[in-house]
């Protein structure tokens, strides 16, 4: 029987979500749809700083919102996965890691088991310097496994190099009904004012009870999932073409503020469209403006917490996600590679508050019980 995990530490949704918030500023391209997973882009970069040392290790920290105690850091991460991989659940969420190494790469035993200990990794050997290609398909193939065939080909032919030594991936998979599922005959065209044209979308409908709020420029919706554990947060902006004021002005406290200010048992009536986005990212030069760029340059990159030397450097970094929503409810998935390189009463309801999406909106997925954000987007033209 493994030992129980320690429990989150109390800051870790603050952290989490301005780590959050500060990815999905700088990887947000200029225009156009956008959907990713900051938990598992954090997750996997937190099982390589977990081999990281000196200066590598505290832009590492900086960037990802962890502690200065890499001990601490490693038990919020095992307590993390503990939460989000429970039993007994209504609804469908793995998050699954997995080390591959270059066989007879020489890993510090240390290292080997903090990420069996506190990332539930365990180590596989491929070879990439004869058998690059196979192994590349290896590990899509793992990835492609472990997220329902919904992330394929996460490392595309030509990023995967033969000087490749660690591979450190994380892959994640959620699929949950809604509290209130929309019924099918509501849903019927409608037009959606996108950022780039406008279309005819199909649009679902319902009048419930919501977690809703009203802030200055946008209109907050939360809409549950299954037993209530879950939960889509849309901000939708005023105007038809504010979302980019509300990007501009997103940041952690920004979401801590928007989940505040929820509340729940307003009637709403609510019109979203069905929608289904995929996005993929080298996520390398992001990073690099995010403030960790030692770790990407061989000779200041001091990975020597994995093998004793200062022969690793993050080579590239690579994610995608998928999401499909509809009437029922949501399914999402999305990976990420970190390559390292050597080189009740009856009375009259009152009417209900309107939320009607037919113009781009912003939105993010999030566990209630640790407060983290598995998934964020935008919709800008469908």
């Amino acid at each position: 029987m493994s030992p129980a995990a320690p429990p989150l530490p109390p800051d870790f949704a603050v952290e989490d979500h301005a780590f959050a918030a500060d990815l999905y500023k700088a990887a947000r391209p200029p225009s156009g749809n956008l959907f990713l997973s900051p938990a598992s882009v954090r997750i996997a970069l937190a099982m390589t700083a977990a081999g990281a040392l000196g200066g590598t290790e505290e832009e590492m920290q900086r960037v990802l919102r962890l502690s200065e105690s890499t001990q601490q850091n490693n038990a919020a991460m095992q307590a993390l996965l503990s939460a989000l991989n429970a039993p007994g659940k209504e609804y469908e969420l793995h998050v699954v890691d997995r080390l591959w190494a270059q066989a007879g790469a020489s890993i510090k035993p240390a290292f080997s088991k903090t990420l069996e200990t506190s990332f539930h990794s365990p180590l596989e050997q491929l070879d990439f310097e004869h058998a690059l290609e196979a192994s590349r398909l290896k590990i899509n193939q793992w990835v492609k496994e472990q997220t329902a065939g919904k992330i394929d080909d996460l490392i595309r032919q030509g990023i995967l190099k033969p000087d490749a030594r660690l591979v450190l991936t994380n892959a994640i998979y959620f699929k949950a009904k809604w509290t209130h599922q929309f019924n099918p005959r509501s849903t019927a065209d409608a037009e959606f004012f996108g950022a780039a044209k406008t279309a005819q979308v199909k649009t679902m409908r319902m009048i419930e009870r919501f977690g809703y709020a009203e802030v200055p420029g946008a209109k907050l919706l939360e809409l549950p999932y299954a037993d209530g554990a879950l939960s889509m947060v849309i901000a939708l902006p005023n105007a038809n073409d504010g979302l980019a004021a509300l990007e501009k002005s997103l940041d952690g406290k920004t979401l801590d503020r928007w989940i505040a200010a929820l509340q729940s048992g307003n009637r709403v009536s609510v019109s979203l469209p069905k929608f289904k986005l995929e996005s993929s990212f080298t996520l390398s030069e992001t990073l690099k403006a995010m403030g960790m760029k030692s770790a990407f340059v061989f000779g200041p990159a001091d990975f020597s917490g994995i093998d004793g030397t200062r022969d690793f450097f993050i080579g590239e970094v690579v994610h995608k996600a998928f999401i499909d929503l509809d009437e029922r409810g949501t399914e999402a998935a999305a990976a990420t590679a970190v390559m390292m390189r050597a080189g009740s009463a009856m009375m009259r309801q009152p009417d209900p508050k309107e939320f009607k999406a037919d113009h781009p909106f912003f939105f993010f997925i999030r566990d209630l019980a640790s407060g983290a954000v598995l998934f964020t987007g935008r919709v800008a033209d469908l």
